[in-house]
């Protein structure tokens, strides 16, 4: 793979996983590429559907062994990476919206995979803690999508 295509690959990814920008995709690949050559445009839009099956066929695969979505598992994991914390800061550190955490805890919660427990420190911040069950399916080391493709990705030679 060319050295200028894979970098262009990898700030695709990041625009694709940043939830900050608004600029329309087509936009991006064109400002973002070094060259226009009609070739590196297919090669690179081919690239994007490859990432997107893949995504979707690893969400198919976690529903599928673990009764989980990818964003449950993403949760699960985080907690048990980076320990207990508030929605708003689990939010923060998987790059969901807060309501949309919210919403995969209030779920987590009712399979009993996690629980909410009030701060000792302070009483207005509510805590998010993983229960036994959420410890069991990551002792069976189910893989994320993401960790897959960093991965991969470093294997690639300039």
């Amino acid at each position: 793979m060319k050295s200028a295509l894979k970098f262009e690959l990898a700030k695709l990814c990041v625009y694709l996983l940043s939830s900050s920008t608004s600029l329309p995709i087509t936009t991006f690949i064109r400002r973002s590429l070094v060259s226009s050559s009609s070739d590196i445009y297919n090669d690179v839009l081919r690239a994007l559907r490859k990432i997107i099956r893949a995504i979707d066929l690893n969400s198919k695969k976690i529903l599928k062994q673990y009764s989980l979505t990818g964003p449950q598992l993403l949760i699960i994991k985080d907690l048990f990476d980076e320990g207990t914390c508030p929605v708003g800061t689990l939010a923060k550190r998987v790059s969901l919206s807060h309501a949309t955490v919210t919403e995969i805890v209030d779920r987590l919660e009712k399979k009993g995979y996690l629980k909410r427990v009030k701060s000792e420190e302070d009483k207005r911040k509510t805590l998010v803690f993983l229960e036994e069950k959420a410890l069991k399916v990551l002792e069976q080391k189910p893989a994320l999508i993401q960790e897959k493709f960093i991965r991969e990705f470093s294997k690639l030679q300039d």
